[in-house]
């Protein structure tokens, strides 16, 4: 998980079946008060070739929400064949469910 764990907070894992990919939440902050700062977190993913090698370096997935979008999205789960992804995001002062399909 060396390319997935950093100084920020990441959380909310969601690997697919095959193990290949990796998709997660990051908030872009040391701060562990990262929601009191207003800090927007964003789902990322990760690929690897094998499931004995480690992930590479982690892209936002940008048809949720682009790095600079000032929008509150997380806690993505993907479906068991690959093509979609379900996610939170904030509409207002409530959480609604959205999802993605590839």
């Amino acid at each position: 998980m060396q390319n997935i764990n950093t100084d920020k907070t990441e959380y909310a894992p969601s690997i697919t079946q095959n193990q290949l990919e990796i998709f997660f939440t990051k908030a872009d902050t040391k701060s562990a008060l990262w929601i009191l700062l207003g800090v927007k977190p964003k789902i990322y993913m990760a690929k690897r070739e094998k499931i004995f090698e480690p992930f590479g370096v982690p892209e936002i997935i940008e048809a949720v929400a682009k790095k600079d979008d000032d929008v509150f999205v997380e806690a993505p789960t993907i479906t068991a064949d690959g093509k979609t992804l379900y996610f939170h995001k904030k509409d207002g002062e409530k959480f609604a469910i959205y999802k993605v399909i590839r």
